[in-house]
């Protein structure tokens, strides 16, 4: 998997590809809770959006924003149906990590809801570890953290 920065012509497909997987998991999309989606390069201006490609195709996404000063926050990754269980959402992981720490920062925090068991075994496989549960909201949010 070849693993680039995002850019304009990615915006329909990134979007297509993040949305199918909010579907895969809730049942159901509710667009208005995903406004950054309409601008992926606005959304994440203050931060890095990472595509990952096969022979041309984007096959998964992921990106940071800045949380502040010393942190970065892990948006979006997400892995297409059919090219899962092959490390790519590892790998853009990994990138992100890289980039955030070239940028210079020393942390990065992400968050889940709480009962996607698969997506809080992944970030546990990947170096990090549970901070806090969060809930407050709409859903129980699994809060994480990583050292860089």
């Amino acid at each position: 998997m070849l693993i680039r920065k995002f850019e304009s012509k990615d915006q329909a497909p990134a979007k297509a590809l993040i949305n199918a997987g909010l579907v895969e998991y809730f049942g159901f999309i509710d667009e208005t809770l995903n406004p950054d989606l309409e601008d992926i390069a606005l959304s994440f201006v203050d931060g890095c959006f990472l595509i990952g490609e096969i022979d041309g195709e984007l096959v998964a996404t992921g990106g940071y924003k800045s949380f502040n000063d010393e942190t970065v926050k892990i948006e979006r990754v997400f892995v297409h149906s059919k090219f899962r269980r092959r490390g790519f959402a590892s790998q853009i992981c990994t990138a992100l990590v890289v980039e955030a720490k070239k940028a210079g920062f020393k942390r990065v925090v992400l968050e889940t809801t709480s009962d996607w068991d698969n997506a809080i075994e992944f970030w546990l496989n990947n170096g990090f570890q549970i901070t806090h549960i969060d809930s407050s909201g709409m859903w129980s949010e699994t809060w994480f953290e990583r050292e860089i």
